[in-house]
């Protein structure tokens, strides 16, 4: 799995990733006003409809931790413990109709994850850590830690008074940064095996050259593009992979360098 990532560092404009920027940054100063948080950590599936306990199940996040903890973070490959990324969790299953989690519940059996959560704390990043999940409309997977300095004898207390503010948080974030993939999950008729196809095709690969890299019969990539091309009312190849280009449901390939 890998990870698209936008980052404004400490609620300030971002210096890598694509994306809305300004209206994300006011939101996300908007939300840190009302709730006194920390920072959040927004993640969602970035392929519509797929399912994201897959590995091809690419994860957009959107952050506010300073640079130094993102070092940190991947020093210390912290992604193989953190219940976030975590696919068979509460919060990604594809019933839940809203669940707040500690991440301090997950730490009894779970050392490796206690002294994640005691690192960010040494390093400001908060030490309190609440997951929000709640359905979007559109069944797009998505989810936020949100972090806060609280009092531990407050703590309880403070989760039971804005649960609902923070669900109400979460669903502004995925309303402005699932708007885009939403449209495409409309509009977007294929399979996730017929999209990688396109995506492979768009990158030059012939039918052999896609079959190898995914692992599969060559007429069965045949049968996936002949059923892109239907489904896009295309009557070729390179029609089906300008017109899905254009849709938003594969990414352009890069453009050559050359020195």
């Amino acid at each position: 799995m890998s990870y698209d990532l936008q980052h404004f560092p400490n609620f300030k404009t971002q210096f890598f990733g694509e994306g809305p920027t300004s209206d994300c940054l006011d939101l996300l100063l908007d939300i840190r006003a009302k709730l006194s948080c920390k920072h959040l950590i927004h993640c969602s599936i970035a392929r519509p409809g797929l399912d994201p306990r897959l590995p091809e199940a690419d994860m957009t996040v959107t952050l506010t931790t300073p640079v130094n903890w993102i070092q940190r973070y991947s020093d210390c490959n912290y992604f193989e413990t953190d219940i976030l990324f975590d696919a068979d969790g509460e919060q990604w299953h594809p019933s839940v109709k809203g669940c707040l989690l500690d991440m301090h519940d997950f730490t009894d059996n779970n050392p490796r994850m206690a002294e994640m959560l005691e690192d960010g704390m040494r390093h400001d990043i908060g030490n309190m850590y609440l997951i929000a999940a709640y359905p979007h409309p559109r069944g797009i997977p998505a989810c936020c830690i949100f972090t806060f300095d609280i009092e531990k004898r407050e703590q309880e207390a403070f989760k039971r008074n804005n649960k609902a503010l923070i669900f109400k948080s979460l669903e502004q974030l995925n309303n402005l940064l699932l708007s885009d993939r939403q449209q495409i999950c409309i509009n977007n008729p294929l399979t996730p095996r017929e999209i990688d196809c396109l995506r492979w095709a768009a990158n030059g690969k012939t039918d052999s050259e896609i079959a190898e890299i995914l692992n599969i019969a060559r007429w069965t990539v045949v049968t996936y593009l002949q059923n892109a091309k239907t489904k896009l009312g295309c009557s070729n190849r390179t029609s089906a992979v300008a017109t899905s280009i254009a849709m938003g449901i594969i990414d352009a390939p890069p453009t050559p360098k050359y020195l």
